[in-house]
């Protein structure tokens, strides 16, 4: 199942390297637009780990993602079923600005007790 999910990155995680095959994910914490924000782990795995490189915290955007889920039998024999979003592409919405340099400050006037 294909959703976009539009919101504003809180946290962008390092890259990590998985097994000895060398398997790669990154993920990024998302704060959804809605009335009330959800925070939404978003994994990207092998190529499009390099999507999240030219982002910063703060920006807005919008990304494609694929909703999985996959079950899993504990050792007791309990089946227990999981959910993950796997983002595939992303569109800036919204810039981070960037700092604006402090304005220079004019220096303090001279006192009047100089010699000259």
């Amino acid at each position: 199942m294909n959703v976009i999910l539009k919101g504003t990155i809180m946290k962008i995680n390092e890259t990590q390297t998985i097994g000895e095959k060398g398997f790669t994910k990154r993920s990024l914490i998302l704060q959804t637009l809605d009335k009330y924000p959800q925070e939404l782990n978003i994994e990207f795995i092998k190529d499009k780990c390099d999507l999240l490189n030219n982002l910063a915290e703060g920006e807005q955007i919008a990304i494609s993602t694929n909703i999985l889920g996959r079950k899993w039998t504990n050792p007791e024999g309990v089946d227990m079923w999981f959910n993950s979003l796997q983002g595939w592409n992303i569109e800036l919405l919204i810039k981070q600005p960037e700092p604006q340099p402090e304005p220079a400050q004019e220096p303090d006037q001279a006192p009047d007790d100089l010699p000259f």
